[in-house]
């Protein structure tokens, strides 16, 4: 036993987990930015507290007015406002030509841990967005469907 109480191998376990958790959020990942959806644009663009203006990364939402970008924004709205999601956030180009910040963005699951299928792929699985690889960020969409 150590000095607190607790049995050594406990201690150690903690120790490993905790350095597992420091090389996930080293390389990126799905908690790199935490916040709450505030307002959401449209399919693919959303405000998110404490960064802003979020551009999902590579896809393309059916824009408004028509009948699909109503259906992509109305998909939105029900999926993330008012909740709180996990941002994957572009390393390679941090912002949009506008001034948006590129990012991949996850859900909780129901017991509180991150759901390992993007929002991204959610929208394109739903019909709602279509997959467009941009080179100048860090991400593959082909990862999202392993």
């Amino acid at each position: 036993m150590d000095m607190i109480g607790k049995p050594a191998w406990w201690m150690g376990a903690l120790s490993a987990i905790s350095l597992l958790l420091l090389v996930q959020l080293g390389q990126g990942g799905p908690s790199e930015f935490t916040g709450n959806v505030t307002q959401v644009i449209d399919g693919d663009s959303i405000f998110v507290t404490g960064i802003g203006w979020v551009r999902l990364a590579d896809i393309d939402a059916y824009q408004i007015p028509t009948q699909k970008g109503t259906e992509a924004k109305h998909f939105t709205q029900i999926h993330l406002l008012h909740k709180r999601i996990y941002l994957d956030l572009d390393d390679k180009k941090s912002s949009c030509p506008k001034g948006c910040t590129i990012a991949v963005a996850y859900l909780a699951d129901g017991n509180g841990t991150i759901n390992p299928v993007p929002y991204n792929r959610m929208l394109v699985d739903a019909g709602l967005a279509v997959v467009h690889d941009r080179p100048e960020n860090e991400f593959d969409p082909l990862d999202w469907w392993p």
